[in-house]
């Protein structure tokens, strides 16, 4: 027996077992000379009668197999007589049977199976059509060894036979080991070896009949019907007709299996060749459905794009462009509304222009034009109520819909041109000057919008555009020279005698003297508030007034306070005399500014009465 490492002739070593089965055993050797790979096929008989029927079949196999070249039919080199065996070499064909495919994979396409029956189409054809015809006449799935690159090969022809004719009388019995004359079908010497594997054979081999090429179409049936629906036919008896039971093909492909299973061979193609043209048809119908079946699924694609296309472009429209639109739409409407708002304002009464800045104001909350006019209209009679002080307030504290930011935060981002700044002043000044309500409140009010202008301020100095939203520097001066007024305030409420109040007094002494050339400065301009600037100047006449000895303390003489008041009277009657060419139509200001030039002439009086009184004690 054939071993690991055994040689035959001197030329074949046996490198290990590839296969085992029945009688035989199947091992891979390799020739020492050309290195090529062969199947060594050992076959062991149980007996002599058995061994030499089986060595006069195998001499006709190799016999019939010398006689074959084609690449779908394995090569025979060498049958070698063994002392208790045969031998049989051939190429080794490397690949997987469709048996163990059919086991690993189960049932195979409908098109794969076709493509595999055309090359089993194109190898019978070629032995049906040698002289004599050559029968294979065991077609299975085990016998067809698919290469790597997908082509197929028949091995293991013990069953095949030569044919001189194909007799048309097929009820005529014959053996099923043919004999040698040459009136039957078989041209072959007698044997006792039967042939064929009984499920795959056709009725006539089976039953004695005269086989013929439809005989193997039979078997080429049953194989394609096993690859198709992973078993055999139902109900395997002699004289009963295989049922397909798959469901129906959609391409036409099983009724051509059934058709090549047919007992009667009459039914069944006639030749291989219609056989082959009849799959390459299926394959063709399906080539073509695939075709139509992607064409299909294109314009499903299409249309699903289409049809996705639309309804984003009516997305788009319906739930963008018209709210789009309709808020453009809405907003210019918001903004001429505003704008007529803004022009009643403009043309209405004094009693009536602050209820349209008040909607105005409503209708657009981020713009800072309706503030600025309520804010002028409110300071129109010299006081700040704090009816209007509460309505301001809670304007500015609104968060708009769809707004995190209250509106005083909204302005201070957007800055738009001169408008926030100029708000930011005249806030301050109006809250420093006129607020009616405490002298705190009003202090720490305008303390927040002097640091907002301040702020406006650095933001466009860093972009360079300060002078184009403020106007003038002096009012920059202002707002510091106002800040450090208030932080000295604190401190000249200390004891008279304290080192802090001393030095808060001459600070804040300081500041007035600059507070008075500033104001001179905004009057010169021709830009400044004669309400504004009258308070102002009220407001240091009554300091000197009320902080003379604090003030003489700290090392201002009487002198110098003196003097500050004749600048303080200077300035005010240049107002004064201004305020009498005011028009008609201003009456109600040109009223207030009067009384505020009267109530500075009786603090100047005062604080000159006290200046001399103060001069008097100490000369004495």
């Amino acid at each position: 027996m054939l071993r690991e490492g055994s040689e035959i002739r001197g030329t074949w070593r046996i490198r290990q077992e590839i296969g085992r089965g029945g009688m035989s055993v199947v091992f891979l050797a390799v020739d020492e000379i050309s290195n090529q790979k062969y199947a060594v096929k050992e076959i062991r008989p149980d007996g002599k009668e058995e061994l030499a029927i089986l060595r006069k079949s195998l001499e006709h196999e190799a016999e019939i197999l010398r006689e074959l070249s084609h690449p779908g039919i394995v090569r025979l080199e060498a049958v070698v007589p063994d002392r208790d065996g045969i031998l049989l070499i051939q190429d080794y064909i490397e690949g997987d049977t469709l048996q163990q495919i059919l086991d690993e994979r189960g049932a195979q396409s409908e098109k794969m199976v076709a493509e595999w029956g055309i090359q089993l189409c194109d190898i019978l054809n070629y032995m049906h059509g040698l002289s004599p015809p050559v029968l294979y006449l065991d077609l299975k799935p085990s016998n067809i060894i698919r290469q790597s690159d997908g082509t197929l090969v028949l091995i293991d022809f013990g069953s095949a036979r030569r044919i001189s004719s194909i007799d048309s009388n097929e009820s005529k019995k014959v053996p099923v080991v043919a004999s040698s004359d040459e009136s039957g079908v078989f041209s072959e010497p007698a044997f006792s070896y039967a042939f064929g594997t009984a499920v795959y054979t056709a009725g006539e081999q089976r039953t004695g009949k005269n086989p013929d090429a439809r005989s193997d179409i039979y078997s080429l049936g049953i194989t394609l019907y096993q690859l198709t629906t992973g078993r055999l036919p139902e109900k395997k008896h002699e004289d009963e007709v295989f049922n397909c039971k798959k469901e129906k093909s959609v391409n036409g492909f099983l009724p051509i299996i059934k058709k090549c299973m047919e007992e009667d061979p009459k039914n069944r193609y006639d030749s291989v060749e219609s056989l082959k043209i009849a799959l390459a048809d299926v394959l063709k119908q399906e080539k073509i459905r695939i075709v139509k079946a992607r064409r299909k699924l294109r314009i499903q694609i299409l249309l699903s794009l289409l049809l996705f296309l639309s309804a984003f472009l009516i997305n788009l429209i319906f739930f963008y462009l018209i709210p789009s639109y309709q808020k453009k739409y809405a907003m210019q409407k918001k903004n001429e509304a505003y704008a007529l708002l803004m022009k009643k304002a403009e043309n209405a009464s004094e009693e009536q222009n602050k209820s349209y800045y008040a909607e105005a104001m409503e209708l657009l909350p981020e713009e800072p034009e309706a503030y600025l006019g309520y804010w002028e209209a409110a300071l129109s009679d010299g006081v700040l109520s704090e009816t209007e002080d509460h309505f301001l307030q809670e304007a500015f504290d609104k968060i708009p819909e769809g707004r995190e930011k209250n509106v005083q935060q909204i302005l201070a981002q957007k800055q738009s041109a001169d408008i926030y700044p100029k708000l930011c002043y005249e806030l301050s000044m109006g809250y420093y000057c006129f607020y009616e309500g405490s002298r705190e409140s009003g202090r720490s009010r305008a303390l927040f919008w002097m640091e907002e202008y301040l702020q406006a301020e650095r933001a466009a100095l860093q972009t360079g555009n300060f002078q184009s939203i403020t106007g003038a520097s002096w009012r920059t001066e202002r707002m510091e020279i106002l800040q450090a007024i208030a932080q000295e305030s604190d401190a000249m409420n200390l004891p008279d005698t304290s080192e802090a109040a001393s030095s808060s007094f001459r600070k804040c002494w300081e500041e007035y003297q600059q507070l008075l050339v500033n104001i001179d400065a905004a009057q010169t301009a021709g830009e400044e508030e004669s309400l504004t600037a009258l308070q102002l100047l009220i407001e240091v006449s009554g300091q000197i007034q009320d902080h003379a000895r604090e003030f003489e303390r700290c090392g201002i003489t009487i002198e110098a306070m003196q003097c500050s008041l004749e600048q303080i009277e200077g300035m005010a009657s240049v107002i004064y005399l201004s305020t009498k060419r005011k028009e008609e139509s201003r009456q109600e200001q040109t009223q207030k500014e009067e009384e505020l030039y009267w109530t500075l002439e009786e603090n100047q009086e005062a604080a000159w009465a006290k200046l001399e009184f103060m001069k008097i004690r100490t000369t004495g």
